[in-house]
């Protein structure tokens, strides 16, 4: 995915200045991330920042501020490169929501009004969904363009606790960080430390019709002395792995891991988990 932070602000740590009798500071760090989403084709992407009131609604994160979301057309000319989103749901499966303009909308509700320009579900209703940090999901842009939306919002600092269940998580990274290992201090994801391998799932089909992932491995001690009793000697160390046994966390430019506004699959062997993890911009 092409993506790229256009601006986190660090002067904005002085923004919004209220006076009284004394002066007091906002401590938010605000910003933008510019995704983009290559055409005819599944993008698995993510919202790294608090938008707003903090609230993430999707009509918000995702609005059409650049006008290239892809309407389903008006009945008479439906049309095949409508912008879906899919949205994974805890335990597998997908929530499915539908991009329809008011204009299109006006004219199947038999020139009527009906509802403004946004995200909808299969059944026509005006969506809530929220779409978080730390989720990740997918935007189906099968249209002959490339999609570029601009996700606003604060930057989240401190500690922040999410849960990682058993089994296939869909997540990004709380904040916009790109090429950060996943036991970074800023990312610090849940290890298991029994002798199962917990695996990552990269998603490098942008822009690519045909898919592909590639994973990457936590070897833990105790899987590592599994798979080779001498693993110390023979120059391991717990930590996460490529299919060809490199060492990824001492590579944090490695193009395994996640780029900015891009989400991941985390398969997780053991039982559910807080994920805690801290971030601070100084």
């Amino acid at each position: 995915m092409k993506t790229k932070t256009l601006l986190i602000a660090a002067a904005a740590l002085a923004a919004g200045v209220i006076t009284s009798q004394a002066a007091v500071y906002s401590q938010n760090i605000v910003g933008y991330v510019n995704i983009v989403t290559y055409s005819n084709s599944f993008n698995f992407i993510a919202n790294q920042l608090n938008n707003g009131d903090g609230s993430n609604n999707v009509q918000n994160v995702l609005a059409n501020s650049t006008g290239s979301f892809v309407s389903g057309g008006t009945g008479n000319s439906q049309s095949p490169a409508q912008t879906i989103l899919w949205l994974p749901k805890v335990g597998g499966g997908y929530n499915n929501l539908y991009y329809w303009s008011s204009n299109d909308l006006y004219v199947l509700n038999g020139n009527s009004p009906y509802g403004p320009d946004g995200w909808y579900d299969g059944n026509a209703v005006y969506a809530t969904n929220l779409i978080t940090p730390a989720y990740g999901f997918f935007i189906q842009n099968y249209s002959t363009h490339a999609i570029t939306n601009t996700v606003v919002g604060n930057v989240i600092q401190g500690s922040s606790t999410n849960t990682v269940i058993t089994g296939f998580n869909s997540l990004s990274y709380l904040q916009p960080l790109g090429q950060t290992p996943f036991d970074s201090t800023n990312v610090s994801l849940p290890t298991y430390g029994d002798n199962a391998s917990e695996t990552g799932w990269i998603w490098i089909g942008n822009g690519n019709p045909g898919h592909s992932w590639q994973n990457v491995y936590y070897w833990s001690a105790a899987y590592l002395f599994s798979q080779d009793p001498n693993y110390i000697v023979d120059g391991y160390t717990p930590g996460w792995y490529d299919g060809n046994g490199n060492n990824l966390s001492t590579n944090p430019s490695s193009s395994y891991w996640p780029t900015v506004g891009q989400g991941f699959y985390l398969q997780y062997p053991g039982p559910a988990t807080n994920w805690v993890s801290t971030f601070n911009s100084n």
